[in-house]
């Protein structure tokens, strides 16, 4: 089944990504594109949402794992999730997604290519539920990037420290609905942080494991 996400590897098995991507669909196929253009289709055995997710709400845990049969490729990036608790002190996240380069329904952008960007942080607190982007100086996540990570990087590691949920446009009249960027504003990324959904993402870990 195509989907218009991104994900990003947190074991050689295991694609962390939004629940609100794969709510609706019984299967998923995940594909990866080669540095020579070749691209890889796996298909997850298993797709598991936070049983907390509701496609209605801001406040939950968008959040899901996609667990496949086989290890992904080697030149796929494995990062690391970040520790309870500890002060990431963000002020900027790299981002990376195949979603549109364009929020403007006029531009009709196609997507397929990933691209990443540096967006300055603008509300981060490791007890809260998202980390806020500053998505108003042509730089946004975009439809397509949702499930993609923010990405962080530390003592030569590279951590997902949240998960692209979506945006909040800044309004653009008296620009029509049409000509409007509707990914220029404020972007947000869940929270990885939050025990509560780390002590899930190992328990599913663990439990996936011992299958």
């Amino acid at each position: 089944t195509p989907l218009d996400c991104t994900g990003s590897a947190i074991a050689p098995r295991v694609i962390l990504t939004a629940a609100h991507c794969v709510a609706s669909y019984a299967f998923v196929d995940i594909q990866f594109q080669e540095a020579d253009g070749t691209i890889e289709t796996f298909s997850a055995t298993d797709v598991v949402s936070h049983p907390d997710f509701s496609m209605t709400g801001d406040l939950n845990p968008d959040l899901a794992l996609l667990f496949l049969s086989e290890d992904l490729p080697s030149s796929v990036q494995i990062m690391k999730l970040p520790e309870v608790g500890q002060d990431l002190q963000l002020t900027k996240v790299l981002t990376a997604g195949y979603g549109n380069r364009s929020g403007v329904a006029d531009n009709k952008p196609a997507s397929g290519d990933l691209y990443k960007v540096e967006l300055d942080v603008t509300h981060y607190s490791p007890t809260a539920f998202f980390i806020e982007v500053d998505q108003n100086q042509g730089k946004a996540l975009c439809k397509g990037d949702s499930g993609g990570p923010a990405i962080w990087k530390h003592d030569n590691q590279t951590y997902v420290v949240g998960v692209t949920k979506g945006g909040l446009p800044t309004k653009q009249e008296p620009l029509p609905l049409s000509q409007q960027d509707r990914c220029n504003g404020r972007g947000f990324f869940v929270n990885l942080q939050l025990p509560s959904y780390l002590n899930w993402i190992q328990e599913q870990l663990s439990a996936h494991s011992e299958n």
